[in-house]
C-alpha cells in the first residue's frame, strides 16, 4: 500500500510539471517477410530539455501475439522497453508540429502469459505529427535482434496517440 501512495505522488508530480509529457497510443503494424499485421497499445514519458526543440524519454509498447514463422515463434507477443529521443523544428513555422524520433531498448517476449528468455535489443525511428497540441501521428520503422536466434527482425508501425 506504501509503494502505491509513494508511485501515485510521484506520477501526479510528474505529470503536473509544464516540462512532462506523458503519451498513450496504439497503432499497427506490418512485416513484409512474414506477411502479418500486429495491433499495439504503448505509453512514452517524455521531459522537455530544449523547450519547443528537444524532449528525452523512456517509453513501452505492447504488440498482440503474431506468428513469427522465420524466428519459430508462433502467437507470440513482444514489448519493447526504450529510452525516446523527440526533435521537432521550431525555427520553420510550417514544419513546427513534425518531429523525428529514436528509440533503443530491449524486447521482452511472451508466449501464453509467460515471459521468454529469448528477447533481444530494440531500435527504431520515426517521424511524425503533433494535432492540436494534444494528439499525434507517427511512422515508426523498428528493428528487434533475438539473442537466441541471432536474427533480426523489421517492422514498419503507424501509431495514433493523445498526449497529457
Amino acid at each position: 500500500m506504501k509503494k502505491t501512495i509513494i508511485a501515485a505522488l510521484l506520477l501526479l508530480t510528474l505529470t503536473s510539471a509544464s516540462f512532462a509529457d506523458i503519451r498513450f497510443g496504439g497503432g499497427a503494424s506490418y512485416n513484409s517477410d512474414s506477411k502479418d499485421w500486429a495491433y499495439s497499445l504503448m505509453g512514452e514519458y517524455l521531459m522537455t530539455i530544449v523547450p519547443g526543440t528537444l524532449k528525452l524519454g523512456a517509453g513501452a509498447q505492447y504488440y498482440s501475439p503474431a506468428n513469427y514463422f522465420e524466428l519459430d515463434l508462433i502467437n507470440t507477443a513482444y514489448f519493447p522497453a526504450y529510452l525516446i529521443t523527440r526533435i521537432s523544428v521550431p525555427l520553420v513555422p510550417v514544419l513546427s508540429s513534425f518531429f523525428v524520433t529514436g528509440r533503443y531498448g530491449y524486447t521482452f517476449l511472451a508466449r501464453d502469459g509467460k515471459v521468454l528468455n529469448d528477447g533481444g535489443v530494440y531500435y527504431a525511428a520515426g517521424i511524425g505529427k503533433s494535432i492540436l497540441y494534444f494528439a499525434y501521428i507517427e511512422a515508426i520503422y523498428s528493428v528487434y535482434h533475438w539473442n537466441k536466434q541471432d536474427k533480426d527482425y523489421e517492422r514498419f508501425s503507424i501509431n495514433i496517440g493523445f498526449s497529457i
